[in-house]
């Protein structure tokens, strides 16, 4: 193994490993860095609370009493956009979300965060150990590389997502009292699908770094741990399943009142 790294070589291969994964995966092998998943969740974390205060910095919230409506209503204005979740039968005075909202976006970034780590990892173990011969560098480590994937696609997301919203002054939200903030994300997603430009590009930017984690995945395991291709594929598909399920299931269960 080579001599420890610095800071900015460890950050220099991060920020470069995604655009030439099979280049900078076979480098892991001499020289793993265990500061590159705490270099990669601090940035994947950071990326998402600044998407955050953009959002929560527009949003305004009309709660009150009544029921949930099953076709939600999106009225897009000149510089503001007015969702309706729900039929009030008593409402409460337009406010800002409250401090809890702050609270709920860093939870849920690093919860995202923590458990797409998690996935990447127990794929990667996973596949070493039953479609490899079990060696390699520690696949925690490896799965801190790979998730640089992630903060690019979160960059590029946050510019379609400020540019969507650079000329709406308000987005107003009509719920029930007491919504949590997974509705407001769901409302922020409804409404952003009637602007653009993210309505036109979000869909292309998904898939193309769904495409792009994926070859990333399947650099770390031929160049890193030596799968042969097709084992490679079995072990990225495992990689790509656990993390979807697990994203879903940590979003379903994060219920923060804003």
């Amino acid at each position: 193994m080579e001599r420890e790294e610095s800071v900015v070589s460890v950050l220099y291969r991060l920020l470069l490993t995604p655009l030439s994964p099979f280049e900078y995966m076979a480098r892991i092998v001499r020289n793993p860095s265990p500061m590159a998943p705490l270099f990669s969740a601090f940035l994947l974390i950071s990326v998402q609370l600044v998407q955050a205060g953009t959002i929560l910095g527009k949003t305004r919230l009309k709660l009150g009493e009544g029921t949930w409506l099953r076709n939600v209503t999106v009225s897009v204005g000149d510089h503001s956009v007015t969702i309706i979740l729900a039929n009030l039968s008593k409402t409460y005075p337009l406010r800002p979300p409250l401090e809890t909202a702050s609270t709920a976006a860093l939870i849920h970034s690093a919860a995202i965060t923590l458990i797409l780590w998690l996935s990447i990892t127990a794929g990667l173990y996973i596949s070493m150990k039953l479609l490899g011969q079990g060696v390699g560098p520690p696949s925690s480590i490896t799965a801190g590389y790979v998730m640089m994937t992630s903060v690019y696609s979160e960059l590029v997301r946050y510019a379609l997502l400020y540019s969507s919203l650079s000329g709406v002054s308000r987005v107003e939200i009509v719920a029930i009292r007491g919504a949590d903030y997974t509705v407001l994300l769901n409302a922020i997603r409804l409404v952003l699908s009637r602007l653009e430009p993210w309505s036109t590009a979000n869909l292309f930017v998904m898939a193309f770094f769904s495409v792009w984690g994926f070859v990333v995945v399947l650099a770390a395991l031929t160049s890193a741990y030596n799968l042969e291709w097709k084992r490679a594929f079995m072990g990225a598909f495992i990689t790509a399943i656990l993390q979807g399920m697990l994203i879903q299931l940590i979003t379903l269960l994060l219920t923060i009142t804003v």
